[in-house]
């Protein structure tokens, strides 16, 4: 009876790992769309922005240091929060555009390591699970299984290093 509850335990735990890996391709994807929406909405702005030092003719990095040079705090405020629309648009669109050029090996750690947290946020906040039927899917889901496995293995060798007589 004991043999069948942890039989049954394990196979609990493998498949809640598969499903879990299965999550990550829909979770990537919700982001990038998310992302992409962030990313055309920065893009409007900046160009209204270059649109509206070009009224005065400056390029907008032009534009910006003329606003940040001021002795005025309200208009040096107003160049940093441009300042920061501007490395803003930067930084979201490399993003996307690494996660878009990223294969599905490399994806994952794409991912990670040029999170937007509040991409991430807005994501998590509305993520819809599901089960997408891709070779992308799969190749996740295999990967779970593999974890799942060595998790597992991993678990009975400690167990039996700390309870040698069971």
């Amino acid at each position: 009876m004991k043999n069948l509850i942890s039989t049954a335990l394990d196979k609990i735990f493998t498949v809640f790992i598969v499903i879990l890996f299965c999550q990550l391709p829909l979770f990537i994807e919700q982001y990038e769309m998310r992302l992409s929406g962030h990313v055309q909405e920065s893009a409007l702005l900046i160009k209204e922005l270059e649109r509206n030092a070009g009224v005065v003719n400056k390029t907008l990095p032009e534009y910006i240091q003329k606003l940040l040079r001021t002795d005025d705090r309200d208009v040096l405020l107003a160049g940093q929060l441009l300042q920061n629309a501007l490395t803003r648009n930067k930084n979201l669109t490399n993003t996307l555009t690494r996660l878009l050029n990223a294969n599905p090996f490399t994806r994952p750690f794409v991912f990670l390591f040029h999170l937007q947290g509040d991409v991430f946020t807005e994501t998590y906040q509305n993520f819809t699970f599901g089960l997408a039927l891709t070779l992308e899917t799969l190749l996740y889901a295999a990967m779970g299984l593999l974890t799942a496995v060595a998790l597992l293995q991993l678990a009975r060798h400690l167990w039996k290093k700390l309870h040698p007589s069971k």
